[in-house]
């Protein structure tokens, strides 16, 4: 009796990382930057995301202070393209902590902050997700009612797969998974 064996590869790429960046939550040992930024700040996906996850084989995960959103591929693309409509949608919610150790305003329920790669200025290795490269300012700000978030929370990381600047796109024009490279950053009191 003969034994089949079949060999399955499965590969995925990273669509897109986004550093948080806070210095008050930084440590050095020997040129290796720790963070423990996620102790006080939670960074989860809304329920479209969710589900956009599930039917397109995306996923996510954090380390350090780095959110990795990684996509099933084959070579240079997308195992399944992505609808050119989508938004990736990321819900941040903060303990009492993050907002003594930050200056930053408390937006309460009638604001939240806003962080996308839709029409930002930086760019080469310096794309800021934040209206400003200097980091999240009151600029950030924008009423609830617009950001229309599924639940309460601090703030929304919405990144764009379609019509953004050429630095902070995912894909190029063939489709091919370009990997951007993000940062927000916090000031610290």
């Amino acid at each position: 009796m003969g034994v089949i064996v079949d060999t399955i590869k499965t590969s995925f790429s990273n669509l897109f990382t986004i550093r948080l960046g806070h210095a008050g939550y930084e440590s050095s040992f020997s040129s290796v930057v720790s963070s423990s930024i996620l102790n006080d700040l939670s960074t989860t996906p809304d329920e479209k995301t969710k589900k956009l996850f599930k039917d397109f084989t995306l996923g996510y995960v954090l380390d350090n202070n780095i959110l990795i959103c990684y996509i099933r591929n084959i070579t240079t693309k997308a195992f399944l393209p992505l609808p050119d409509s989508t938004i990736i949608r990321f819900l941040v919610r903060t303990q009492a902590r993050f907002i003594n150790k930050t200056i930053i305003q408390s937006a309460g329920s009638n604001q939240v902050y806003q962080f996308t790669n839709l029409g930002r200025t930086g760019g080469g290795t310096d794309k800021y997700l934040t209206k400003t490269s200097g980091g999240v300012t009151d600029n950030d700000l924008q009423d609830a009612d617009v950001i229309a978030a599924s639940e309460n929370c601090f703030a929304v990381i919405d990144i764009y797969t379609k019509d953004v600047g050429n630095d902070y796109r995912l894909f190029d024009v063939s489709g091919n998974l370009l990997g951007g490279n993000y940062k927000i950053s916090f000031t610290p009191k």
